[in-house]
C-alpha cells in the first residue's frame, strides 16, 4: 500500500522541493508531478493544513498559467520568425535587376578600375585614406584624399587601383587624426543586383561575383 504524503515536518514543502535534490533545481514538469502526487496521496484521516492546501492550489494554478503562456510565446515567436523570413524573401525578389546601395567592403577590380565607393566622414577636418588589401592581408594599393568635410563623401578608387591586377579585394576606408592614428569607416557601394540565393542567415543578393546580405542594403534605386 502506498504511504500517504502528509504535511509533517519530515516531508519537504513544494517550495523547498523546487531547489532540493542532488540533481539541482527542479523543472516545471517535476514540480507539477510532485504537487499532483502530494494532493492525490494525502491521508484523509490526517488532512493537510487548509492554508497550506490553498497555497499549493494557488501554486498549481500559477504553474499551469505560466506553462500556457510559455507555449503561446513559443508559438508566437515561431510565427513571427516565419513572417519575417517571408518578408525578407519578397523584398529580395523585388531587388533583382535594380540598383542598390549597400554596406560592402568587397571591391572587384577589372582592367585596374572599379566603381567609386562612398564613406560617411565622421567630422570636418578628417584625413581620409583608402587601402586595397589582398587575401593575404597585404596592402597593394592606396590613395590619400587629404582632409574632407563631414558627411557622405564619394571616393574615386582609380588611383589606388592603377597597379592592382584583376580580382576581388577588400576595401579599407580610414579616417586619420593629427597623430596618424587610423579609425576604420564603413565602405558604401552601389551596384546592380543580378541574382539571389537563400542561406541559413536569410536572403543574399548577388552582383557578379559579389555577395551582399539583404540586411546590408541601405537604399534601392527606383529604376
Amino acid at each position: 500500500m502506498t504511504s500517504p504524503i502528509t504535511s509533517s515536518t519530515n516531508s519537504p514543502s513544494v517550495s523547498s522541493a523546487l531547489t532540493a535534490g542532488a540533481g539541482g533545481p527542479m523543472g516545471k514538469d517535476q514540480f507539477v508531478k510532485l504537487l499532483v502526487a502530494q494532493m492525490t496521496h494525502q491521508d484523509p484521516m490526517n488532512p493537510m493544513d487548509s492554508s497550506q492546501m490553498a497555497s499549493q492550489l494557488a501554486q498549481f494554478s500559477s504553474v499551469e498559467q505560466l506553462m500556457n503562456i510559455s507555449t503561446k510565446l513559443d508559438t508566437q515567436s515561431t510565427g513571427n520568425a516565419s513572417m519575417l523570413d517571408a518578408l525578407d524573401r519578397n523584398a529580395a525578389l523585388g531587388m533583382i535587376g535594380r540598383t542598390v546601395t549597400a554596406v560592402s567592403d568587397e571591391v572587384t577590380v577589372s582592367a585596374h578600375s572599379a566603381p567609386s565607393a562612398q564613406a560617411d566622414v565622421p567630422s570636418d577636418g578628417a584625413h581620409v585614406r583608402v587601402r586595397i588589401v589582398d587575401a593575404a592581408g597585404q596592402t597593394i594599393g592606396t590613395t590619400d584624399y587629404g582632409v574632407l568635410a563631414s558627411g557622405r563623401q564619394t571616393l574615386d578608387l582609380s588611383k589606388a587601383l592603377k597597379s592592382v591586377p584583376d580580382g576581388s579585394y577588400t576595401l579599407k576606408v580610414e579616417s586619420m587624426d593629427t597623430s596618424g592614428a587610423a579609425t576604420a569607416m564603413t565602405p558604401i557601394q552601389t551596384f546592380k543586383i543580378d541574382g539571389l540565393r537563400f542561406g541559413t542567415n536569410g536572403a543574399v543578393l548577388t552582383s557578379g561575383n559579389r555577395s551582399v546580405p539583404i540586411g546590408n542594403v541601405i537604399g534601392v534605386a527606383s529604376n
